[in-house]
């Protein structure tokens, strides 16, 4: 009997036994909170996220006919005929030749329009709407 009295005044024993049911987990209001937290996390970083993912395109447009142009001067260069590699740009038309390209919004975009001429010059007319405004200044210059 000494030894299971023992064992049962034990502190570690005691805590243990003190143990109910349902003590372990989390209660039903601590997990709201937590899901209202993520709820105001993803409310204020989405509107960043999606302006980060219109820069993102109108970047990738502008770069794809700088590029297309630079390999029409090298090419030209190299073998006296200007070529280039055919491409493509998510919610844009692309139309033009090693002469200048033009990108404009797929219909529905409210992206501006970019253009580059065969010695360089670029300009640009807004979209519609703010996300129209990326990399389009007022005076039809291209800005980053």
């Amino acid at each position: 009997m000494n030894s299971i009295h023992a064992y049962l005044s034990n502190p570690k024993t005691k805590k243990i036994l003190a143990k109910r049911p349902g003590d372990e987990g989390f209660s039903l209001i601590e997990l709201v909170v937590v899901v209202a937290i993520l709820a105001i996390l993803v409310a204020v970083a989405l509107p960043n996220f999606t302006q980060i993912t219109h820069k993102a395109r109108v970047n990738q447009g502008k770069n794809a006919i700088v590029t297309a142009i630079k390999e029409c001067n090298v090419t030209l260069a190299d073998t006296g005929i200007p070529t280039y590699t055919p491409f493509t740009v998510e919610s844009f038309n692309v139309t033009g030749d090693c002469g200048g390209f033009r990108i404009a919004p797929v219909s529905g975009q409210p992206y501006a329009t970019f253009t580059v001429s065969g010695v360089g010059v670029k300009e640009c007319t807004r979209g519609t709407g703010a996300i129209g405004e990326l990399g389009c200044s007022g005076t039809g210059r291209w800005v980053q």
